[in-house]
């Protein structure tokens, strides 16, 4: 069992996501996706079709994407380092090099 599917809560379980893969600090989409598939497990999810994820979804049996997310907000306000800063500090060299143009 990983240390993922070891933990209780959703919070538990994005800050550790967060924290592990980066790229998921500023993308919903894959967050969600990367929780669902920890959630099912990687051999179950192998056995599903995608019908049969949908309707584990529709069925409430997976968690809401709409509660990672805001989850995911929470913890990058109160933890800064778990946000993704690449763009800001792009829009920063970009500001700093404008009047090299």
């Amino acid at each position: 069992m990983s240390l993922l599917n070891q933990m209780h809560t959703i919070k538990q379980k994005v800050e550790l996501l967060l924290t592990k893969h980066a790229q998921l600090r500023d993308d919903d989409f894959k967050l969600v996706a990367t929780f669902h598939y920890n959630e099912i497990g990687a051999e179950n999810i192998k056995k599903l079709s995608a019908m049969d994820v949908l309707q584990m979804y529709a069925d409430r049996k997976l968690s809401s994407g709409k509660s990672i997310t805001r989850v995911r907000a929470a913890i990058q306000k109160d933890n800064p380092p778990l946000k993704y800063n690449d763009r800001q500090s792009d829009g920063e060299d970009f500001k700093n090099n404008i009047g090299d143009l």
